[in-house]
């Protein structure tokens, strides 16, 4: 009971220990409306290199409350690039969900001020992973972007075709749907469009709109990327994971377990 008590006051100590609080009183006093600054909505932990703010900051969520967008919190992932530095660049416009938590070592870049980069609700971007926007970048509600992925729309400089003088626009939106899962190493660049509830391999190369089929659920490989099935849904809660873990332990001559067919509305979680 007693420790049941404590438990909430103990970790709320624990995360104001952990705060950068020069750094978090800076950005959300830079960025937001006063009365929208003065709960804090923004937490920034760790190491912050603030390279830019002179673009839009804008919170989609009625709601606000502090601590609701983590930055730098490391201890999402503790991958070993999670202690490096957090870099933040924004000149454009960034628009962001309500329970957001980004890992340290993460690149958040929005580097023209046309460009625009929107992140759903209760998204997470692993450690050392770069995402910088100079066009439309979206990343749905609920999306989980593990460690060491590169999500950029743009290819940064501009390449002449030397037999016809022709130089393409370098720079294209990426879509990538809610509930997906972008395994670690992964490279997301312009033109890409990722359908709802889609799983990404680990260190693939995505390059194309793979939403033409009409279908969500896919499950993405390779380099350049291909799609190699569909109707697949990442197990997100993680009471069933436990719970799965215990089952295929108990039983090792089982490969399967059954479920019910169709699509897990997961609805208000934490991941």
């Amino acid at each position: 009971m007693i420790k049941r008590i404590l438990r909430k006051p103990y970790h709320f100590m624990k995360n104001v220990w952990r705060l950068n609080l020069v750094k978090t009183l800076y950005f959300n006093f830079k960025v937001l409306p006063f009365q929208q600054a003065i709960k804090l909505p923004f937490h920034l932990y760790g190491k912050i290199y603030i390279h830019s703010l002179r673009g839009q900051v804008c919170i989609k969520h009625a709601r606000i409350t502090s601590g609701m967008i983590k930055i730098g919190y490391r201890w999402l992932d503790l991958f070993p690039v999670s202690l490096l530095p957090t870099q933040i660049w924004i000149d454009g416009k960034l628009i962001i969900g309500d329970n957001v938590i980004i890992s340290g070592g993460v690149g958040l870049f929005v580097q023209h001020k046309d460009a625009t980069l929107l992140i759903g609700n209760k998204c997470r971007l692993g450690g050392g992973t770069l995402v910088k926007s100079l066009d439309m970048l979206e990343i749905g509600d609920y999306t989980r972007i593990t460690g060491n992925c590169t999500i950029m729309n743009s290819n940064m400089h501009y390449v002449k075709n030397i037999d016809n003088g022709i130089v393409k626009r370098p720079w294209g939106k990426i879509v990538i749907g809610k509930y997906c899962w972008i395994n670690g190493g992964t490279v997301v660049t312009k033109g890409t469009v990722i359908p709802d509830y889609s799983i990404v391999a680990r260190n693939s190369f995505l390059n194309k709109d793979y939403s033409t089929s009409g279908e969500s659920n896919l499950f993405i490989v390779g380099s350049p990327a291909k799609v190699t099935s569909a109707r697949v849904e990442r197990i997100f809660i993680r009471a069933n994971e436990r719970r799965f873990s215990e089952y295929f332990r108990n039983n090792l001559d089982s490969e399967e377990i059954q479920l019910e067919p169709g699509i897990e509305e997961v609805g208000e979680f934490e991941f």
